[in-house]
């Protein structure tokens, strides 16, 4: 197979751009596409080159285009949605502009994209209920990670199972234990007819931000406040999941049955560590998380065991993964 083309590109940028780019970003491009990024200053401006193969090259334009302003060029599906400012509020917001590194700051957008994605799964009335069991709920989580401290096995604290307490705060938050869980995403899959039944998404509000509203306006500019954000608070989160699963199903609530359903994530850490601490936090009773949480499939374990590799050289992530089905990471 022949070598990727070599291609060189060349953007203008703003004196502002270019010192935006210098403080981080370049070196980032660099890493993520292979591709060379060289900025020479010009008296109005600096002009980015970006060199390497012709694949790269356009990666890295991309991703220009998402980390300076030339961000009327980049669609949301290209720079993201930040989804702190999805729930309401991003300390990274700033007058003037309309996004942060971790996406766009507008709730229609962001609204408007939430209802696309779900949009695109089968009609219900389309959809004949799912007889075979369990019914499979790929799981995905957006929020600020796992907590930074850990406290004695074994011990909970006021944060939840092995929550120390207060941490600095993480992303484009106040370091508040529930912004660990920030977005709920899930795929319902009927794995006898091998197809997608249905989608389920929810930004996730922490209560802790209502509780000290006050005090997160007195700190931060209005840009970093939502007018109206998306999200909702996990209790709601937790009654819409309950009025969905059934009516997939065909049963009531009191007829479903913990074998009825199967978790299923990249890797261990969304059902059996983040969603039961969430739980903890917003007072869920012991019987509900025990009824979907006692047992799940991590696609991690299924991957090693399928292609017998050591769990060191397992990869973490679906992007990881899809090379192994000759697929990129964006597929």
């Amino acid at each position: 197979m022949a070598a990727d083309e070599e291609a060189k590109e060349t953007v203008q940028v703003s004196k502002k751009q270019a010192l935006q780019l210098i403080a981080g970003p370049a070196g980032k491009i660099e890493q993520r596409t292979s591709a060379q990024v060289l900025i020479e200053h010009t008296a109005k401006g600096a002009d980015v080159t970006v060199k390497g193969s012709k694949k790269n090259v356009a990666k890295a334009l991309t991703m220009l285009k998402v980390l300076v302003a030339f961000k009327e060029a980049a669609s949301p599906e290209e720079r993201g949605l930040c989804h702190w400012f999805a729930c309401g509020f991003c300390r990274d917001g700033q007058e003037g502009e309309d996004g942060c590194e971790a996406g766009l700051h507008c709730s229609k957008i962001i609204s408007e994209t939430q209802a696309n994605w779900l949009s695109k799964a089968p009609k219900q009335d389309e959809v004949s209920k799912v007889k075979a069991r369990p019914l499979l709920l790929v799981v995905s989580c957006g929020g600020a990670g796992p907590p930074m401290l850990s406290a004695p096995p074994g011990q909970a604290t006021n944060g939840g199972p092995g929550f120390s307490g207060p941490r600095p705060a993480a992303g484009g938050g106040i370091g508040c234990p529930e912004e660990d869980l920030l977005e709920l995403c899930m795929v319902a899959v009927d794995w006898s007819a091998g197809c997608e039944v249905s989608r389920f998404h929810r930004f996730v509000r922490p209560s802790m931000w209502d509780q000290q509203d006050g005090q997160m306006r007195q700190a931060h500019p209005a840009a970093c406040f939502a007018d109206k954000p998306v999200a909702v608070l996990f209790p709601d989160v937790l009654a819409d999941l309950l009025d969905w699963l059934p009516r997939m199903l065909g049963v009531s609530m009191d007829e479903m049955l913990p074998e009825d359903i199967l978790f299923v994530s990249p890797r261990d850490f969304e059902v059996q560590s983040l969603l039961p601490r969430r739980c903890f936090q917003g007072e869920v009773d012991y019987n509900l998380q025990d009824f979907f949480f006692r047992r799940w499939c991590c696609l991690k374990d299924v991957f090693r065991e399928y292609f017998a590799l050591p769990n060191e050289a397992a990869p973490n992530g679906l992007g990881s993964m899809a090379p192994f089905f000759w697929l990129s990471p964006s597929d």
